[in-house]
């Protein structure tokens, strides 16, 4: 940036300015610094932004323990606050300055070694020592775009006041398949509503501990939660969930008889239908004889298929023979009948 000079070195020695969280990471992204001296006497910052706490026309009881440290009993009419004895000159949190901005940050590589395990089935799962995009390497300016916000506004928000993001590592594994593909699924989300993120450290000089360096930092901190399941086909729960739905289905019908017969309005029709009597005596003897009939008409036809043409033929000419009534084909073709005649003989 233009602000900052080419020479200037900012150091960030024992990883102070990446300090861990349990179960997440902080990222600074903004910090002050004030040199402190113990048992000192103060009431407020130099730059007014810092109080002892309490209000000179309040009274200023001795002895009385603040936010900061005890009171003496004093009132400074400079300041209209109530003098302490704590760690002077008090934290002052300047307006934001090139001088206590860090940048680059939004453009660091943030890997994430994820470990899971399955007891129920044996299985240890791991992210793997090689970094990967998107499954265990990401930008901090990738992770705050996808936390609910365009990459740009969000990151200078963060970077002035801090923030909280949280890290969600999903896994849905299925065990028949090849379990060494299953991978998490990440998302992110931010959930400190606006409010920002700082917190303070202190890092003290001397042996005797009387002089200390303040340092509060703004920053993003990342919090990570794994969750997921994993499945394998197992026979035993298949029938088990078979012979829980058979059980249902019977259940289901028995409510509804229950239901039919109890409480529906026109229970009285469905009972007289359900329960109802039929005598089949008297019917027995027309059943018989439609039985037999039905045995009789099945051999004529029985009979009727195996006549051969022969049969058929003299039959025809025997009920000729008999018959009064005159044959139109006969008296048309008179050698053919006497044929027909000498067939007879």
């Amino acid at each position: 940036p233009p602000q900052m000079q080419v020479d200037s070195i900012f150091p960030c020695h024992n990883g102070s300015y990446l300090n861990p969280f349990q179960n997440s990471f902080f990222v600074t992204t903004r910090f002050h610094e004030v040199m402190q001296m113990k048992n000192q006497l103060c009431s407020l910052s130099p730059d007014k932004s810092t109080s002892s706490g309490r209000k000179c026309s309040k009274g200023c009881p001795k002895g009385m323990n603040t936010f900061l440290g005890a009171l003496t009993g004093k009132c400074i009419n400079s300041t209209t606050y109530c003098e302490i004895r704590a760690w002077c000159p008090l934290e002052n949190d300047p307006y934001i300055s090139p001088e206590n901005l860090l940048y680059g940050v939004k453009n660091f590589s943030i890997f994430i070694r994820t470990s899971v395990q399955f007891p129920q089935f044996g299985i240890t799962l791991t992210s793997g020592k090689d970094p990967k995009p998107g499954l265990s390497l990401f930008l901090l300016d990738d992770i705050l775009s996808e936390a609910s916000c365009s990459s740009g506004s969000c990151f200078e928000s963060v970077r002035m006041r801090g923030g909280v993001i949280l890290a969600k590592a999903k896994y849905d594994c299925d065990e028949d398949t090849d379990i060494s593909h299953c991978f998490p699924t990440w998302s992110f989300s931010r959930i400190d509503e606006g409010d920002g993120f700082n917190f303070r450290s202190a890092r003290y000089i001397n042996t005797n501990s009387t002089e200390r360096i303040l340092r509060k930092m703004y920053g993003v901190r990342v919090v990570i939660v794994l969750f997921g399941k994993a499945g394998r086909f197992y026979i035993v729960n298949l029938l088990t969930v078979l012979g829980a739905g058979l059980g249902l289905l019977t259940i289901a019908s028995l409510f509804a008889d229950f239901l039919l017969q109890t409480i529906w309005p026109k229970r009285e029709k469905f009972l007289h239908d359900k329960f109802l009597k039929v005598n089949l005596e008297p019917q027995v003897p027309m059943i018989r004889r439609t039985a037999r009939n039905a045995v009789n008409e099945d051999e004529k036809e029985e009979r009727a298929s195996n006549t051969t043409y022969a049969e058929l033929k003299a039959r025809y000419i025997r009920f000729r023979s008999t018959s009064s009534v005159p044959n139109p084909l006969l008296a048309a073709a008179p050698d053919e009948a006497k044929n027909d005649a000498a067939v007879d003989l």
